[in-house]
């Protein structure tokens, strides 16, 4: 698929990602919060410690995305491995 269909595509796809990677950073947020008050034992380490991975690992997955929607609209998302022109590797018999 190239042209038009394939960037629509394209961009509908990593649209959704960022949708998810919004909620993931909102719901994570708000689990960390929540969290606030609870301790591991008997180390006693904050429970948010191990829960705001969760919004920053949305923080990342959408960094990620808008950087391959940007790089995608300057130079299409077309890839070295979406071209014709690959060589054919012929297997000896």
């Amino acid at each position: 698929m190239t042209g038009k269909p394939r960037n629509a595509i394209e961009i509908a796809n990593r649209v959704i990602v960022l949708i998810v990677s919004v909620l993931l950073v909102w719901f994570g947020w708000q689990n960390a919060i929540l969290d606030l008050g609870s301790f591991r034992m008997p180390s006693l380490i904050p429970m948010t410690v191990y829960t705001a991975i969760v919004p920053a690992a949305g923080v990342l997955i959408g960094l990620f995305t808008v950087e391959q929607l940007v790089n995608g609209w300057q130079h299409g998302f077309e890839g070295p491995e979406d071209q014709d022109n690959l060589p054919i590797v012929e297997l000896a018999e």
